[in-house]
């Protein structure tokens, strides 16, 4: 029986793919990740101009179809407010909302070094489930009483 060699995983745009292949690096993902870092990063720029956070209608299908908000419901509003500085505020909104802010600032520079070498990111699985796990650690403390 022949074994497989089990190598880390790398991320590219629309697929899983094992490394080591001949196909060249697609670096989609990275540039989307970019996006949404400096997307991050220029809204709580944009909460330290305004003076209140906004309001608005609940625009999130999930919360619209289920009445329970999703783990991203009042991310952005957490956004906004940590950008006043008014970081109970943001944490009532949607507790991730600062540790979004913190993972943007470090995997802005990372995500644009990616893609001007044009080499993917490398995510140990470790850090994929770490991540799931914190999302729903979030999702359940975003249920309970005082959630968005």
């Amino acid at each position: 029986m022949r074994r497989r060699n089990l190598r880390p995983i790398e991320v590219h745009a629309f697929a899983w793919t094992a490394v080591g292949g001949r196909s060249r690096p697609d670096v989609g993902l990275e540039v989307a990740l970019a996006g949404v870092c400096a997307a991050s990063l220029g809204a709580a720029s944009i909460g330290f101009a305004s003076e209140e956070v906004p309001s608005g209608p609940i625009l999130c299908p999930f919360r619209l179809a289920t009445g329970i908000p999703c783990p991203f419901c009042g991310l952005t509003r957490s956004v906004f407010a940590a950008g006043q500085g008014l970081w109970t505020g943001s944490l009532e909104h949607n507790v991730l909302g600062p540790l979004v802010l913190v993972l943007a600032a470090v995997l802005l520079p990372l995500s644009v070094n990616a893609v001007l070498r044009r080499k993917p990111l490398r995510w140990p699985r470790s850090a994929l489930g770490a991540l799931v796990l914190v999302l729903m650690a979030g999702w359940a403390i975003n249920l309970g009483p005082g959630g968005p």
